[in-house]
């Protein structure tokens, strides 16, 4: 069962071999649906916003408090996404307890459930004040513009799933939240996309 691992527990090692192993398998995954005969007819492409359906990381005020909402709701292309890790941004972001990974409108089926607790202990929080990470350092190291103009210099807390959660082509992404507010709240995805050589993402 996959679950939440914090990116102070991990090595950059660590992140490497995790990140270079989801690729692995993101390509094995595009290859086996077809989208390509070869490796070298793939291109991986760093998540964005925009991927998933949504204008910016960000859920929305006066969503409901203490129940299950859909935060994002998106049928995708022709491609793999492998969300790969989450980061809560500070100071802006309210209790978000649960995050659960679905498929179907009406979230038919369950890819995985995980609490998001871990992620607000004052020790941590204070650790990574301390050696200042920030959003836009990560998003600079992955070349992501969107979350480099965004979030500079905001602290974060970040967490890494023990296993991405993969969606192929079609496949109809229900992804939903569970927060004690309903103000909004700065949540932002991480991973990557697979496609084909010369596709325009949508």
């Amino acid at each position: 069962m996959s679950h939440l691992i914090p990116s102070w527990d991990l090595s950059i090692d660590d992140k490497k071999k995790f990140r270079e192993g989801t690729v692995r398998a993101g390509v094995q995954r595009a290859l086996a649906l077809a989208l390509a005969h070869d490796e070298c007819e793939l291109v991986e492409v760093g998540l964005l916003s925009s991927f998933l359906g949504l204008r910016k990381w960000i859920v929305p005020e006066q969503h409901p408090v203490d129940e299950w909402f859909t935060w994002i709701k998106h049928k995708t292309s022709p491609l793999v996404i492998a969300i790969t890790h989450i980061s809560i941004v500070f100071p802006v972001t309210p209790g978000l307890n649960l995050l659960r990974f679905g498929l179907g409108e009406t979230l038919n089926t369950t890819k995985a459930v995980f609490s998001l607790s871990s992620l607000y202990s004052i020790g941590p929080l204070l650790k990574a004040l301390e050696e200042d990470v920030s959003i836009s350092r990560i998003a600079e190291a992955n070349n992501d513009r969107e979350r480099i103009e965004w979030l500079k210099n905001w602290p974060i807390m970040e967490g890494y799933f023990s296993e991405p959660i993969i969606y192929g082509p079609g496949d109809f992404i229900n992804i939903q939240l569970c927060c004690d507010s309903a103000e909004k709240a700065g949540l932002v995805l991480g991973g990557f996309v697979i496609e084909r050589v010369g596709r325009t993402v949508i």
